[in-house]
């Protein structure tokens, strides 16, 4: 392999290697833009055979134009030019094998690369897919998985991914080392923990080996899964709670440093989105969904309603406020989010720090004025009770071991252990299983570890 010489990032240098992944991207699409090689029946290929415009357009958000981009440069062998005859030839395909050509990744690190973008290529085209379920996640630095078909926890190093799931969700891709940090490369589509079972088993059905080997002589047929996922209709079965743009509804709350908060709130006096309340000193960011609103402003110069307003449809779009050398802002969709710090970036002395998100819960909103059941009553949640509970769960989780299960035919996940495709059966269940819900002040943690210890797969 011929290399490009160039200085390659420290180990622990995280903004190098993104840098270096930056270019590595701009160099592979610019490679295909030119080549011309993409075309309707490769689409048809990877999804197997779909309307590639419907799924293109229907998954655009769930980033389907990169997991195809990933599957055209790490796993599509093109049949090579004096074999081409053959593959329409039936006869002659009894006795003749169909000869394919290098990767993309393969023929770009023969022509050779620079040595920092070389490393991530190789090490994302040898990686093998599988399906990792988010379990903890920073939102703009990191995600923690678990790799439901193989096992082993790794943390990936993606700003933009952590922003866009949840705990819980389970990611179809590849996860590679590079240096001293994991990336990840998606090759199918996000998919709910309910529905990891019947994924698996659909990959199996068409040929896909649940191993370190079968994964990754199977990976190019993870693009079926988006068919496979299209077909399943799961949006259609679980209601989803959207907001009035259609938006998924995931709180977000922001910080922004600002370096000068009188600048900032006359900056806000101008927009026209803009209310200020003078009660709760806070602001409003609206959208007026018919007309323009029209708006007078007090001796301060700060906006308020015109009592011609009233009768207008104003959609409320977030909440921001001012806590101590810092804007916090308030809005219910990570989409909100990102149009929010479009223009908040803007304005001189505000940065951007952090975000969190949060599941809606029913006990967030206010309780309807005709609702008789009164406020729950809290009780405090101490150690010894947090304790307390997570030992009811981890004996309930044990037990489980030894109950029939009708996804096991009947038998216990003990009884099917007496074979490997059990043990693996067993060991893909045990690490899909959802979180509890419904206990509000602790957290529950379930012992997968100490149940695929208890089966003793431990380390399978």
């Amino acid at each position: 392999m011929t290399q490009v010489p160039n200085i390659v990032p420290a180990s622990d240098d995280l903004s190098g290697w993104k840098a270096a992944e930056r270019r590595l991207g701009k160099r592979i699409n610019d490679r295909i833009h030119a080549s011309g090689i993409v075309s309707q029946e490769l689409f048809r290929r990877y999804f197997g055979g779909r309307n590639a415009e419907y799924l293109l357009e229907k998954y655009k958000s769930y980033s389907v134009l990169h997991a195809f981009i990933e599957w055209l440069v790490s796993d599509y062998r093109p049949v090579l030019q004096q074999d081409r005859k053959k593959a329409h030839d039936k006869n002659r395909l009894r006795h003749k094998r169909i000869r394919r050509g290098r990767t993309i990744a393969e023929k770009m690190l023969a022509e050779g690369l620079p040595a920092d973008e070389a490393v991530i290529l190789e090490a994302c085209s040898q990686a093998n897919p599988s399906l990792f379920r988010v379990n903890e996640l920073k939102i703009g630095s990191t995600l923690a998985v678990e790799d439901i078909l193989l096992g082993g926890e790794y943390v990936i190093q993606d700003k933009a991914l952590s922003g866009c799931v949840q705990a819980g969700d389970c990611l179809a891709g590849r996860i590679y080392p590079v240096s001293g940090f994991h990336f990840f490369s998606p090759m199918g589509p996000p998919l709910p923990i309910m529905l990891i079972t019947e994924a698996t088993g659909y990959l199996e059905s068409i040929g896909v080996k649940i191993s370190r080997e079968g994964l990754l002589c199977g990976a190019d047929k993870f693009g079926l899964l988006w068919n496979w996922w299209d077909k399943q209709s799961y949006e259609s079965r679980i209601p989803l709670l959207r907001n009035t743009d259609g938006e998924d509804l995931i709180w977000q709350t922001a910080s922004f440093s600002v370096s000068d908060e009188n600048a900032v709130r006359e900056a806000f006096a101008r927009r026209e989105d803009i209310e200020y309340n003078d009660e709760e000193d806070d602001y409003t960011w609206f959208r007026v969904k018919d007309k323009p609103s029209k708006k007078a402003k007090n001796d301060k110069g700060i906006n308020h309603k015109d009592e011609k307003d009233e009768e207008t449809e104003i959609l409320h779009l977030g909440s921001l406020r001012f806590v101590l050398n810092e804007l916090i802002l308030e809005v219910n969709s990570l989409e909100r989010l990102e149009a929010a710090r479009a223009w908040l970036e803007n304005i001189p002395g505000v940065k951007f720090l952090d975000a969190k998100s949060r599941d809606f819960n029913q006990e967030d909103f206010e309780v309807p004025m005709d609702d008789r059941l009164g406020p729950k009553e809290s009780v405090e949640m101490t150690p010894e009770l947090a304790s307390y509970v997570q030992e009811s769960f981890n004996r309930h989780y044990m037990d489980w071991l030894d109950s029939p299960l009708p996804v096991l035919d009947g038998k216990t996940p003990r009884q099917m252990c007496k074979t490997k495709a059990g043990r693996n059966k067993v060991a893909r269940l045990i690490r899909t299983i959802p979180l509890p819900v419904g206990n509000p002040g602790v957290e529950i943690k379930i012992p997968r570890r100490e149940m695929l210890r208890e089966l003793g797969i431990e380390s399978e």
